[in-house]
């Protein structure tokens, strides 16, 4: 099944060497519901061969992402017993906002600024 995920990244992702090609596993979370029903989903991901070096090499922690890719149900033994989970296979990604951008925004977030009624365009 095709589908698209709009989050954030939850770590830095690292690639792998796997034979002759290269993996990077990554975790996307993204906020679903609204109020006292928010939830956050947080879905595994993975990546192969050039497209790995590319999303390490240009994203970090809390960078928004948007991935595109096949969903992999997985079913494995645990503790109490199996356990079923879903992966996506990511084809592609795309960029959501630029290192500048992600910086400022975590930077104001930090210094507590906010916006004033003069910086809302509406």
């Amino acid at each position: 099944m095709s589908t698209a995920l709009f989050g954030r990244l939850t770590a830095k992702p690292e690639v792998k060497n796997v034979g002759e090609s290269q993996v990077s596993n990554f975790t996307v979370a993204k906020n679903v519901g609204y109020g006292e029903k928010q939830q956050t989903l947080f879905m595994n991901c993975s990546i192969w061969g050039k497209s790995a070096t590319a999303l390490a090499t240009h994203f970090d922690k809390g960078n928004r992402i948007v991935v595109y890719g096949e969903l992999e149900p997985n079913k494995y033994e645990g503790k109490n017993g199996t356990v079923d989970s879903v992966k996506l296979n990511v084809r592609s990604f795309d960029f959501v906002e630029t290192k500048a951008e992600s910086g400022a925004s975590a930077s104001k977030a930090e210094s507590g600024a906010s916006a004033s009624k003069e910086d809302v365009p509406f």
